[in-house]
């Protein structure tokens, strides 16, 4: 079925589009001219982006993987979040979402370069408590489960699987948050790729691990690629709760900093063994600025080893500190 192709209009462009999507465009815009259509990235489940412009605007059309176990109840989970982030006005607006074919049609936003700048941090902050005040997702697997799931894969492919400190730590982690899981519908994958900036807003895109979940995993996960430093996650949560933390609130976000540390390590690990790069752990670990730096130089390929390895670390060393501990007695006592 993904080799089937369709011939356009007479209006479209030479280059033919796989029936599906021609449908779908169809059903999404009538006979509307397509002038361009032009692959624009390729997801690591399987799924593949294009950009495509009809009667003069443009638009992102997703495929997903079809063949993918467990395709249906992913698309449906993924289509409905992304609409629902649409209608919020914290993701593009969804024009067609069709699980059984895995085809979402978005409009696309136009990003420009926006800085850490603290007014930057709340506007982030105000963009993330909408999403999380607004209507509800569908479930999702819990980041523990995430975690087997991963494990599972790099054992099944190569024989090899995550550390079991980090499986532990998680666990650990898990356990001790538990009564906020499930509470906001979380985007759950907030790296820099996900963030579209323009002049005045905040967007997320591609919402395939969105769902009902704890928030503060968003808040970590902005904490750990985008806004990296100490004062800028102290910004952000204050920012975000409007308020100054209680004791609980930087017990919370002590814990699940570290709990998006190891769900990215594991991430990467994931992308080193499928890049052919065999004890994704095993890298030297460089300390979280140094790499970030390196992340963010254009010209620069960081191997994602090394990325695994220095999130585990950071993970490691964060985790072992008092104020850690100190965190998870917190928490855990208040179950």
């Amino acid at each position: 079925m993904g080799q089937e192709q369709s011939e356009l209009p007479p209006s479209a462009p030479k280059s033919p589009l796989p029936a599906l999507v021609a449908n779908a465009l169809r059903e999404a815009f009538a006979e509307q001219p397509v002038e361009n259509f032009a692959p624009f990235q390729s997801g690591m489940s399987g799924a593949s982006v294009f950009l495509v412009t009809v009667a003069g605007a443009e638009y992102v059309i997703k495929t997903l993987d079809i063949a993918r176990p467990g395709h249906q109840e992913l698309a449906e989970r993924e289509f409905a979040c992304a609409t629902i982030a649409g209608e919020h006005g914290v993701g593009p607006k969804v024009h067609y979402a069709d699980a059984d074919s895995g085809i979402c049609i978005s409009e696309r936003i136009a990003a420009t370069a926006a800085g850490r700048s603290p007014a930057n941090i709340v506007r982030m902050a105000n963009t993330l408590r909408r999403l999380h005040t607004g209507p509800a997702f569908p479930m999702r697997a819990k980041p523990l489960e995430l975690l087997h799931y991963i494990d599972g894969m790099i054992s099944d492919r190569w024989g090899e699987g995550l550390p079991g400190e980090l499986i532990q730590g998680i666990g650990a982690i898990t356990d001790a948050t538990a009564r906020f899981a499930n509470t906001a519908p979380c985007h759950n994958d907030l790296n820099p790729s996900n963030i579209v900036t323009t002049a005045d807003a905040f967007y997320f895109v591609d919402w395939a691990t969105a769902g009902m979940a704890d928030p503060f995993i968003d808040l970590a996960e902005l904490g750990v690629f985008y806004f990296s430093r100490p004062e800028q996650r102290r910004t952000l949560l204050e920012a975000y709760l409007e308020r100054t933390p209680n004791d609980e609130e930087i017990a919370r976000i002590t814990v699940v900093r570290a709990l998006a540390l190891g769900i990215y390590a594991a991430g990467f690990a994931f992308v080193a063994y499928s890049a052919g790069i065999p004890n994704a752990f095993a890298a030297t670990p460089l300390a979280i600025p140094e790499m970030l730096a390196m992340l963010r130089d254009a010209s620069g390929r960081m191997r994602p080893d090394i990325v695994a390895a220095s999130l585990f670390a950071a993970m490691r060393q964060e985790t072992a500190t008092l104020e850690f501990e100190a965190a998870m007695r917190r928490l855990q006592a208040g179950e």
